[in-house]
């Protein structure tokens, strides 16, 4: 999973996760984490569900990834659904970029010279 894109990761929470960790995960994780796929899936269609602080309820200590899935109702709620501002497509992109980059001394010139190289070919 090390090698993943968002828009896996995306998949394998909505649609994957839940039939392969059925059984595996010990129930108290397993009812948390069916309330954030389903959480999620709602974020990402037109209606916002306050089912992610049940996720976190009772936890005495929670990370700040945990802590930040608090805030993605109002998030929702002021710029609409998360697939509407999420960065899924650009994604890809950023591997095309990164492959025009061979150092770490003037990038923007190295990005710059290796597209204008790659233009040029025939």
């Amino acid at each position: 999973m090390s090698s993943f894109k968002a828009s896996e990761f995306k998949s394998f929470l909505l649609y994957y996760s839940l039939p392969l960790l059925s059984g595996i995960l010990p129930q108290q994780y397993w009812d948390r984490y069916v309330l954030l796929v389903v959480a999620i899936y709602n974020l990402l269609q037109h209606s916002v569900q306050g089912r992610l602080w049940k996720i976190c309820v009772g936890e005495r200590h929670m990370t700040a990834n945990v802590h930040l899935l608090l805030h993605l109702p109002d998030t929702v709620r002021q710029l609409g659904p998360l697939w509407a501002y999420s960065c899924f497509s650009f994604e890809g992109q950023n591997g095309i970029l990164k492959n025009l980059v061979h150092g770490t001394q003037q990038v923007d010139k190295q990005i710059i010279s290796t597209f204008s190289y790659i233009q040029n070919l025939p």
